[in-house]
């Protein structure tokens, strides 16, 4: 009865299971047996009454957002808007750094922080900034974004 008002109440069929185990830690052992069989079953039939949602994420093609960052509002940089500037460049230093959104935002452009090379940038972040995973490692690790396309990044 405990559990069908559960059932009704529409909690999920994980919360019934760990209230099954909760009442198995309280009643005795040899009560088991005899109810054992009925809760497996009732189980089974709330996880077949209500399954597992399953979200699905939708997928995206990389080679198609490169191409549309290449092209129209995006290029030719001299005559971009400096938000769509912005959102290319914060697009592709996301996409090429792989980084939580906390420690890309501790990146700063000062001279000593933002080292441009022929063939990548290096970025540091806010000295004062401490990373979700504060190890010396994490806390001294450069951010090194190669060059995606090199005959375009030398011209």
């Amino acid at each position: 009865m405990f559990l069908q008002d559960g059932l009704d109440q529409r909690l999920a069929p994980n919360t019934l299971c760990h209230q099954v185990v909760t009442l198995l830690s309280v009643l005795f052992r040899e009560s088991y047996s005899s109810i054992f069989h009925h809760l497996c079953r009732f189980l089974k039939g709330v996880s077949n009454l209500r399954p597992r949602v399953i979200h699905r994420y939708l997928t995206w093609d990389l080679p198609k957002v490169l191409q549309a960052l290449t092209e129209q509002p995006f290029e030719p940089l001299n005559s971009v808007s400096l938000q769509f500037l912005t959102l290319k460049v914060v697009f592709l230093v996301a996409i090429t750094s792989a980084r939580r959104v906390l420690e890309l935002a501790a990146l700063l452009v000062q001279q000593d922080l933002c080292i441009f090379h022929e063939n990548r940038v290096v970025l540091r972040r806010d000295p004062m900034f401490v990373p979700k995973v504060n190890s010396w490692f994490h806390c001294a690790q450069d951010i090194v974004l190669p060059v995606f396309c090199p005959s375009l990044a030398m011209t």
